[in-house]
């Protein structure tokens, strides 16, 4: 019978019903692959992969990927009573499993497609890399404070490792100033590049951690080495023992406590430890940001020159070939 598809809205999926025979190539082993089809109603556009199961986390590792190659989300999923995803097989109210549920397979999908193509995405993860850029340069100041106190910015390795922080801090900056600049209109909004927004995600789930660790190693125990509390001040005798032994390569023992207080809160307290599984984790798993970034990459762009590259010449045909 005849169906009519409206444009987005049905993605029909299941598995083969025969098959696939997949050979080791070192012992020649055979074994059964599973071929996992997603249909598009309206424009027939397909993907199909291989899968070792039709069991629940091949289904929904199937779906990820179908998903991220079509790069849309249609309004529903529609499926075939598949024992791996339906509990309870019914003509009028199939029963989803859980898991299958909560990957928004009988649910209506669309609305995880509208978080993530409107203005509201982006610009939630606009202002999320603002803040990291504004949060690394004052990490940097700190890192550099530091090693004024202590005296070690003339040592070539503490120089070093300066300099590595500022390259860092500007890449994030240049993200977002490249994300302005890149940017383009959604009817009558404009909203940054999303590219270079979920570049700027997989780069600051790795940077942010690691420029902690490294302040953490210039400041060493700096940190720990300090009074117990600002009331240690209020003797006189205690605030004089603390401004001999305090006292650094540049200010004030006062001036020092301060500094490496301050640094604790922001590289080892309970508030700095949350400011870092924050920004590792706040953009959703790895796993989700670089697949972001994979999806809006412009791969025709990036292998065009490769392409005209490769279509220069022939390679040279050996005599009697």
């Amino acid at each position: 019978m005849r169906q009519t598809h409206v444009a987005g809205e049905k993605l029909f999926v299941d598995y083969a019903g025969d098959t696939v025979p997949v050979f080791d190539g070192a012992t020649d082993e055979e074994r059964p692959a599973h071929v996992f089809a997603a249909v598009l109603g309206a424009s027939n556009d397909t993907y199909a992969e291989a899968r070792w199961s039709e069991g629940l986390a091949d289904w929904i590792g199937a779906h990820v990927n179908a998903l991220a190659f079509l790069g849309r989300v249609p309004e529903l999923l529609v499926c075939d009573n598949l024992r791996a995803g339906v509990a309870a097989a019914c003509r009028a109210t199939p029963g989803a499993i859980p898991a299958w549920a909560g990957e928004q397979c009988w649910r209506r999908s669309a609305q995880l497609a509208q978080w993530h193509e409107t203005p509201a995405h982006f610009y939630q993860n606009y202002q999320a890399a603002i803040r990291l850029m504004v949060k690394l340069r004052f990490l940097l100041g700190l890192a550099r404070r530091i090693a004024e106190t202590i005296g070690t910015t003339a040592y070539p390795a503490v120089m070093q490792t300066l300099g590595e922080l500022a390259a860092d801090t500007a890449m994030i900056e240049a993200f977002v100033l490249g994300m302005e600049a890149k940017g383009t209109f959604y009817g009558p909004y404009f909203v940054p590049d999303r590219g270079l927004l979920y570049a700027t995600q997989v780069q600051a789930q790795k940077l942010y951690p690691r420029m902690i660790a490294t302040i953490r190693e210039l400041a060493g125990g700096g940190v720990l080495m300090l009074p117990s509390s600002v009331a240690d001040f209020a003797d006189p005798e205690n605030a004089r023992l603390i401004g001999r032994t305090q006292h650094g390569a540049v200010g004030s023992g006062m001036d020092r406590v301060k500094l490496m207080k301050l640094a604790w809160d922001a590289l080892g307290s309970e508030f700095g430890s949350r400011h870092v599984q924050y920004e590792m984790f706040y953009s959703g798993p790895r796993t989700t940001t670089a697949g972001m970034a994979y999806r809006t990459c412009d791969w025709d762009r990036a292998t065009a020159m490769l392409e005209t590259l490769l279509g220069s010449y022939d390679a040279p045909v050996p005599a009697g070939a």
